[in-house]
């Protein structure tokens, strides 16, 4: 996988953590059940695209591995 590429999954992985941050705080300072529970859903929204993120940068840096043996 190209460098692009790579820096690609970084910007990702940072923006969704930057979003996973954000969810938290709004959970934290949300008065409402309802504020609470969608910000529990914006976390666990953000959390998937971070997961999903984080596997694509992993399996971009591991592919130009020489030493990384597929399975």
């Amino acid at each position: 996988m190209n460098e692009h590429n790579k820096h690609t999954y970084k910007i990702l992985c940072q923006r969704h953590l930057e979003e996973c941050q954000i969810s938290l705080g709004n959970f934290k300072y949300a008065v409402t059940l309802k504020e609470r529970e969608e910000a529990v859903l914006q976390l666990v929204n953000q959390a998937a695209c971070l997961h999903a993120a984080a596997k694509q940068l992993a399996k971009s840096v591991f592919e130009d591995d020489p030493h990384y043996e597929r399975s």
